[in-house]
């Protein structure tokens, strides 16, 4: 199976990415390896535009599903696609569940945006970058 190991956001640690990002209407969010889509989903609740990017056929049908069941379609997608092709040149948020040994290849990715970018990291923090905001290890950072 492509793709990375799946571990979920906690609910709680869901939640406090969202709603400590202080999320506009206009805003659209990311989800790099986006699991069973909770995060894109919990967004999309907000009335965010929200996009995952998920390597798993199996998590991207179930969460195209739940999409689908919660009528959340017009405001959440999951893309069958590997994270590191992701266009973030209309992301307002990005967040991230990643290792540290990606961490620190996308904080370069990061860094090298040309737009005002929120980047949500859950658990694990940038080497280089100092958060704006840290609440129960979910770290907050602007970029670039």
């Amino acid at each position: 199976m492509p793709g990375a190991f799946y571990y979920p956001s906690k609910e709680d640690s869901v939640q406090t990415m969202i709603k400590s990002a202080k999320p506009k209407p206009k805003d659209v969010l990311i989800d790099l390896g986006s699991g069973d889509g909770r995060i894109i989903i919990a967004a999309a609740k907000m009335g965010i535009k929200s996009i995952g990017y998920e390597l798993d056929p199996i998590l991207v049908h179930k969460s195209r599903q739940k999409i689908e069941q919660l009528k959340l379609s017009h405001l959440a997608k999951i893309e069958f696609k590997n994270f590191w092709k992701a266009d973030f040149k209309h992301a307002d948020i990005v967040c991230i569940y990643q290792f540290p040994q990606y961490i620190k290849k996308l904080e370069k990715v990061f860094q090298k945006n040309h737009h005002p970018l929120t980047v949500i990291s859950n658990r694990y923090q940038f080497p280089n970058q100092k958060p704006y905001l840290v609440k129960n290890e979910v770290y907050f950072y602007k970029f670039p």
